[in-house]
């Protein structure tokens, strides 16, 4: 037989922070493009591609993150909904 606990306002506050989480990320990384852009718009040579192309990778790479922490608080947040909606559901099955 298994057991388990879970503090359904906990994995709803861990959703929202991620959420929030993400907001911020996005704004930061916003402002760390705008700030390369910049950079590469002034910058000519070969080291330039070379920066650029790692500039391309890390953006990529950035937005595979984003893409996991989105995963994740959807996760969290259908976690929460369903573990409420299986306690409301055992409560009715006691009620006359």
């Amino acid at each position: 037989m298994s057991s388990f606990a879970v503090d359904t306002a906990a994995v709803t506050h861990a959703a929202s922070n991620v959420s929030r989480s993400i907001s911020s990320i996005r704004a930061d990384v916003h402002t760390l493009m705008r700030h390369l852009q910049e950079l590469q718009n002034s910058w000519r040579g070969e080291a330039s591609a070379e920066f650029q192309a790692a500039s391309a990778q890390w953006h990529s790479t950035q937005a595979q993150v984003e893409v996991s922490l989105e995963s994740l608080g959807h996760a969290l947040g259908r976690t929460a909904d369903v573990y409420l909606e299986a306690e409301h559901n055992i409560r009715s099955a006691f009620r006359r």
